[in-house]
Formats: C-alpha cells, structure tokens, sequence
C-alpha cells in the first residue's frame, strides 16, 4: 500500500510541474514520451538481474528510484523532469515486480484471481487519500512537500518489503525462484518469444495496457483540463480520489464475474468504460465539471476492470515462470504510457487537451473487442 501512495502522490504534481516549466500541454506528452521510452529500455535489463540476484534487487532499486525522483524535481531545469518521470516509473514497476514475486510464493495458484481483487481493493486507499492531499499541498503552494512525502511512502515501502522478506525466508529471496531456468533466462529474445506464445499472458498484457492507457489520461490530463477550463487544481484532484474510491470495493465485482464469466464481463465493462469517455471529452468542450461527472461514471465501469486486475496474468503463471514472465508483464505500464504519450503528443498539435479523452475512449472501445477472445472462465 505505502508503494501505491509514493506513486499516486506525484500522479498530480509531475504533469502540473511539467506543465508549470514547459507551458504547452503537447510539451508534456513529449516529456512523458522520452521519458517511458527510457523507463522501458531499462527494464528490458530486469529479467536477467532479477534471475540472478531475485527480488531483493527489485526491492533496492525500487527505494533508490524513490529518492533519484525526489533530487531530480526538486532541480529546477527542464531537463530534469525526464529523469524524474523515469525514475517514478521504475519505483512503481519495481516494487510492484517485488510484490508480484513474494506473491508467486506465497498465493497457491487457484487463489491468486481472489488476492488479486484484494490487492487492488487495499491499493485502493492510496489512490484516494494521495492525489487529493497532493492537490491541497499543491493548491497551497507546498508542492515540495507532496515529493518529499512521495519519497518517505517510498521509504516506508522498502521497509515494509525488506521484513516481508524476512518472514518468507531471507534465502529464498534472495534466489530465483525454483525451478527457474538461468539459461534460458539469460537469453532474452528465447524469453520473450515464450511469453508471446502463451495466448493467456499475451492477451492479459494487452488488457492491462489498455488499462494502464485509461489511468494514465486520468492522471495526467484531468489536471491540465482543469487548467485549461480555469478551474481550481483541487477539483482534479478531487475527480483523481473519487474515481479511485470505486477500487475500494472492486471484490463486490467478484459475483458478477463469477455470474457471466470474464468474457462477458470485461467486455462489457471496457465498452461501457470507452462509450463514457467518448462522452467526457465531448462535454469536456462546454464544462469541467460535466466531463468529470462522465469520467466519474466510467470510473465504476473501470473498477470492474480492475477487479480482475492482473489475475488473467497470474491464473496463466507458473511459478517457475515468474522470474523471467513478471517482468516481461510489468512492461504494459512502460508500454502503455510510451504509446499513449506518443499519440497524446501528435494530437495535441493541432486538437485541445478534452480531445485526449474522446481518442481515448475510442481506444478503450477497441479493447473491448480484444475481451472477445478471453475464454469463458478464466479466474
């Protein structure tokens, strides 16, 4: 949880700092185009790291990225924020990469679609609580305060997985998981070529990169909407939290997918999530606060996407797999954020920033069909 409140602190104040030194939208999507392609590069080097030192590295890294963000915003350069962006990148993957490990040892396979509604349900508070606070420390002009606080959670994370550890066995934790096949895992291409030709896990990273897409407008460009519309910055920080409050009871969901299956249901949500969207950028043009209602009403449809989560992933996951598949699926965020940032940054020369929302609700409608070709009962 205090990894998810190190990263959804900064969900607010980056694109507003960006925005702040820069002064373009556009701009922007450039910074966070450099700086995911970067992200992504480095993470190319994780599963051969990971398989030879396990998820103790993750974990280091994770803390080192968390305190790198904080030193590159606070210098007052524009070519800071790409260092910045790229190491809250990595301390989000990373950790979460910490996590999905522990969670391969310790959640027996039948088990892992349920942990995986939990584990978004209690991540949930910090996508509440953090955006919120990180606008009124904005609002009243303490952004320093929200990167340190960022920081601190990124600490208090470390802190937290290094006893986890512990108590799972310093020994495994520090090995690659059994069964793991070091020679194969050296040989990236062998690697990815495995992952690409599992349908499961090819199919649940690319649900989750449209997930990831989804979140990643919200985050970033509710704000320079607000901006745009002269509105208070603390109303989009209000729309962040509220939209999040939804991922507090997304194992509510749990019946209904038991009920229709994951076909069914996900790609009735993601429809219903894109339809909504398309209607938030187009209200985005008269009002603020009636693109926000909208985007408040996808929300619920998101939370039902969220219920499953990874777990598409985790149900086609073996464990002797995860040393060198979990990385490979952590990519959907860098992935999701390179692309979505490359087209935002196109668009934006010559459309406004409310037609971010419309494009990306008509991408989330071309996700849905994709559900199309999830089996019927997956979880």
């Amino acid at each position: 949880m205090m990894a998810v409140f190190a990263r959804c602190f900064l969900v607010v104040v980056i694109p507003v700092a960006a925005y702040e030194r820069l002064g373009s939208a556009g701009e922007v999507s450039v910074i966070y185009l450099i700086a995911s392609c970067l992200a992504f590069c480095t993470s190319l080097f994780m599963p051969r790291l990971l398989a030879r030192y396990g998820q103790d590295l993750a974990v280091h890294f994770g803390l080192l990225s968390a305190v790198l963000m904080a030193v590159f915003l606070f210098l007052p350069w524009k070519w800071t924020l790409v260092p910045a962006v790229v190491a809250h990148v990595l301390m989000s993957a990373l950790f979460e990469g910490a996590a999905g490990f522990a969670a391969m040892r310790a959640v027996p396979r039948t088990l892992r679609g349920h942990y995986e509604s939990q584990r978004v349900m209690y991540g949930g508070v910090g996508f509440v609580v953090a955006p919120f606070l990180a606008s009124v420390m904005m609002h009243n002009n303490m952004g320093s305060l929200a990167v340190l606080t960022a920081s601190g959670c990124g600490l208090v994370a470390w802190l937290i997985m290094r006893i986890s550890v512990g108590s799972l066995g310093n020994r495994q934790s520090t090995r690659p998981i059994p069964g793991a096949d070091r020679t194969r895992s050296s040989n990236s291409s062998n690697v990815l070529k495995r992952f690409i030709a599992s349908h499961g896990m090819r199919t649940a990273w690319l649900l989750a990169v449209g997930r990831a897409v989804w979140w990643n407008m919200l985050y970033t460009y509710s704000p320079l909407l607000a901006i745009a519309s002269a509105v208070d910055l603390v109303w989009s920080g209000a729309l962040i939290s509220a939209t999040s409050c939804l991922l507090l009871v997304v194992p509510l969901w749990a019946v209904v997918l038991r009920r229709n299956g994951p076909r069914r249901f996900m790609f009735a949500a993601y429809g219903a999530c894109g339809l909504l969207t398309i209607f938030a950028g187009i209200a985005g043009h008269v009002s603020f606060f009636i693109a926000a209602a909208f985007l408040m009403i996808a929300s619920i449809a998101m939370s039902a996407i969220d219920s499953v989560g990874n777990g598409l992933f985790l149900r086609a996951l073996r464990q002797r797999q995860a040393t060198e598949m979990v990385p490979i699926f952590y990519t959907f965020r860098d992935v999701a954020q390179i692309s979505s940032a490359a087209v935002y940054a196109l668009l934006l020369i010559v459309f406004e920033v409310t037609d971010v929302f419309t494009f990306t609700g008509i991408i989330t409608l071309g996700f849905s069909l994709l559900c199309l070709g999830l089996p019927r009962r997956a979880l």
